[in-house]
Order: structure tokens, then C-alpha cells, then sequence
């Protein structure tokens, strides 16, 4: 008995990776933790007010106003953390004083000092985190009594970029009209080499002569109206040199007429589907010779078609 054939190593599927059961585990895990934190952030934004004013409540100050409370609501505020709520809080060197600086929506800091009032308007001394320190008005800033949440803190991250995508979106605006003015100019002059390329400057001051026609054309009529078949034909024939000559201006890719052809782009030669219809007419005409039976209708038709083709090339 022959011995059984032992499988090919190369055969063997290879070993599929196991998947190890610890590292989904803690996966899944930091998942549900992730997931709840979002949950809960998401649920403090309805038990703290953020929507509780509409759309404002999106807002920058209608976030931080969610988390703040007026200082006034306290019994002792020094030490407390507050947060600038005006676009420009101004600090002064004393209360009601000269003004040595300003701080921005959101600055955060601490009340040291306080309050002393002024004309009616009451100043606390603030330790601020950043920038100028000094008295500012009560009315300029809150107690702040918890954090923003995480969605709400990419909310406060997103209006702060606005202004940049704005002048990002202005600059690319910019680039884009630049770069379709471009365009254009290398269309134009694309344009103007092919034009110069099928129509010569000799031919172009020929053309401005009335009465002065293609004279390769002029035959082609003359043929297509002769009481002869083979006339015909060689209308045919020369018809479609005329339309080889134009593809080879336009220096298209391919050894033959029909690649040529092919590579053709229709929104650059519209008649394109006439030249087709009209060359695979020469082409019967030149493989099957006088097996080939042409109809002097047939053969005006065929003509009829060039002469679409050569008209939108203005070469008769």
C-alpha cells in the first residue's frame, strides 16, 4: 500500500490570532467608565440650568452663568473663587480708582480683600490667576461654585476657535479665488497654443478673405456631386485625411485614428460621435473596397458629418 501523502506545510492555514480575554475585559471596562462620565456630564448640563434659557444657555456666559452665583448671595467671600463675567472686567488700583488693567470673560481668581463702597458701586480685591491684579466691581464677576462638564468645556472650546475659522475660512476663500483665477489663465492659454496649433497664421489671414474657402474641401463637394461611385468614395477618404490632420494637431495620444479618438475629451470635441459615425464609414470603404456598395445619399450623409466636424474646428 502506497503511503498516504503527507499535507504540504505550505498548504497549513495559519494559526489564528486568540484574542486575549484580560485585555477586552479591561476594554470594555474603561468603556462603560468613559460612557458613564459622558452620561453624567450630559445629565449636570439639565440639573444645573445650561439649557434652561434657551439657546443662550450655549453660550459662552450662559455656560459659566450655569455655575455661578452672585457674590452678593454670600455670607463671607473672602477666599472664594470667582470668575470674571464681562468681556473686559476693568481692575483698578483702588476702589473706584485708576483703572491698570482689564481680564477677560472666564479669568478666574480669588477675593483677598473687601468690600469697600464707592458712588454706590461695591469693590472687591482680587487675586487673579493670570494677568492684573487689583479691586474690580461686584458686578463684574460671580462666585464660581463648580467646573464646567466635558461637553460643556468643548462647547466653551468651540465658540473660542470661531474667530479663527473665520479668518481661516476667509484666507481659504482667498486661496480658492487665486487658484481659480489661476485656472483660468492656464485654460486661456491652453486654449489660445491648440487654436494656434489647428489654425495657422496663414491660414487665419486666408480665412479673413471673403470668397476664400479650404481648397482640399472644395474638392470633397465636387466629388460627392460627380454621377461616379468612386468619386464618392474617395470623398469619403480624403474627408476623413482632413479629419486626421486635425487629430494630429491636438496631439493626442495613440499609434491610430481610433485611439485618438478615444482619448478624446467630448466637452473639447463635441462632434466627437460624428467623427466616429463618419470614420468607421471610411474605414468599410478602405477594407471592403468595391465589395463596398456606397449610395450617393449614404455618402452626402457621411459628408454631411465631417462637415459638422470641421465646422466646430473652423477649418471651412
Amino acid at each position: 500500500m502506497a503511503d498516504a501523502k503527507k499535507p504540504d506545510k505550505k498548504d497549513a492555514k495559519p494559526a489564528t490570532a486568540k484574542s486575549d480575554p484580560f485585555a477586552e475585559i479591561v476594554t470594555w471596562i474603561f468603556l462603560a467608565f468613559l460612557a458613564m462620565y459622558m452620561i453624567n456630564g450630559f445629565a449636570q448640563m439639565f440639573s444645573n440650568g445650561t439649557f434652561s434659557h434657551g439657546w443662550q444657555g450655549l453660550t459662552p456666559h450662559g455656560i459659566i452663568a450655569a455655575h455661578t452665583q452672585p457674590v452678593s448671595f454670600l455670607e463671607n467671600p473672602i477666599g472664594t473663587r470667582v470668575v470674571s463675567m464681562s468681556d473686559d472686567t476693568s481692575v483698578y488700583d483702588s476702589p473706584g480708582g485708576k483703572e491698570i488693567g482689564t481680564q477677560p470673560f472666564n479669568s478666574r481668581g480669588k477675593i483677598l480683600q473687601g468690600y469697600v463702597e464707592v458712588n454706590g458701586q461695591k469693590y472687591w480685591y482680587v487675586d487673579f490667576d493670570n494677568g492684573s491684579d487689583g479691586w474690580v466691581r461686584e458686578s463684574d464677576i460671580a462666585n464660581l461654585q463648580s467646573e464646567p462638564t466635558m461637553f460643556e468645556k468643548i462647547l466653551l472650546w468651540g465658540w473660542s476657535v470661531i474667530p479663527s475659522v473665520k479668518i481661516f475660512s476667509v484666507l481659504f476663500s482667498l486661496a480658492l479665488m487665486l487658484f481659480a483665477a489661476y485656472v483660468v489663465v492656464k485654460l486661456t492659454e491652453i486654449r489660445k497654443n491648440q487654436h494656434a496649433l489647428l489654425y495657422p497664421a496663414s491660414a487665419e489671414s486666408a480665412g479673413e478673405n471673403i470668397g476664400i474657402v479650404n481648397p482640399k474641401w472644395e474638392k470633397i463637394l465636387a466629388q460627392i456631386e460627380s454621377l461616379n461611385e468612386n468619386d464618392w468614395k474617395l470623398a469619403v477618404i480624403e474627408a476623413d485625411t482632413m479629419l486626421a490632420d486635425i487629430l494630429d494637431k491636438l496631439h493626442l495620444p495613440g499609434e491610430t485614428m481610433g485611439d485618438k479618438m478615444k482619448a478624446v475629451e467630448k466637452s473639447d470635441f463635441t462632434t466627437i460621435d460624428m467623427a466616429w459615425e463618419a470614420h468607421k464609414i471610411r474605414n468599410q470603404i478602405a477594407h471592403e473596397g468595391s465589395d463596398f456598395v456606397l449610395v450617393q445619399r449614404e455618402a452626402r450623409r457621411v459628408i454631411a458629418l465631417y462637415q459638422a466636424v470641421f465646422e466646430e474646428f473652423q477649418i471651412i
